[in-house]
């Protein structure tokens, strides 16, 4: 059982490095900046689709980690949850990330 911990550890020691910081402060970034859409359409009273914002910032919270891109779907066409168009796994979009996605999917 010891052992087991002492190799979570291990592998878990190199995220935590002072030098990996920068990493919290990249999705930070994107949380701040998905949680400021969020805040904006529901001040402005429109419907919120979490799903594709949430898609959103994981794509490009992960591009950004990843491949050093920076895609900035999140400020992209949004869909509007009470009237978008569905696709197969929720709303989709007439932008460079719908067309991402419906490949994806």
């Amino acid at each position: 059982m010891a052992h087991h911990r002492l190799q979570h550890r291990a592998l878990a020691r190199p995220f935590f490095a002072k030098d990996r910081t920068s990493d919290f402060e990249l999705f930070d970034k994107y949380t701040q900046s998905t949680l400021a859409v969020a805040s904006q359409l529901s001040a402005a009273g429109v419907p919120i689709e979490v799903q594709d914002l949430f898609s959103r910032f994981s794509v490009d919270s992960a591009a950004e980690f990843l491949f050093g891109e920076h895609l900035d779907t999140l400020h992209g066409e949004l869909p509007q949850a009470d009237r978008a168009r569905m696709s197969l796994k929720g709303s989709a979009t007439g932008d460079n990330f719908g067309a991402f996605v419906n490949s994806f999917e």
